[in-house]
């Protein structure tokens, strides 16, 4: 695991949910603190913005995009949840998350998600 992987992880999630301002700018603040702040990464992680229940990261992002786009958000989520518990920094929340990603994933089935 890189900072650098970890960076483009964190930018590809912003760019794809820039439809969502305050999405993608939490990510944008998170992508800033993991290269000038890195023990400020810790809090964002642990806050409900990331992967909190309703209007978190975790719940809307991609919400807006093609079923295939969404699937790609959620891949990316898992790979950040691996990257940041790679360095220690774990949430339960965002385990649970990455849980029901990766099972969706393995059923192949279409998320679907109401508003």
């Amino acid at each position: 695991m890189t900072e650098k992987e970890l960076q483009e992880v964190l930018m590809e999630l912003s760019v794809l949910t820039n439809g969502q301002p305050h999405i993608s700018e939490f990510l944008v603040e998170l992508n800033e603190a993991s290269v000038h702040n890195p023990k400020a990464v810790q809090s964002m992680v642990s806050d409900l913005r990331l992967w909190g229940g309703m209007g978190s990261v975790a719940d809307q992002a991609g919400m807006d995009l093609p079923p295939e786009k969404q699937q790609r958000v959620h891949e990316l989520l898992i790979r950040l949840y691996e990257l940041l518990e790679h360095q220690g920094i774990t949430d339960a929340r965002g385990a649970s998350w990455v849980e029901t990603f990766r099972h969706w994933r393995n059923l192949r089935l279409p998320e679907v998600r109401s508003s």
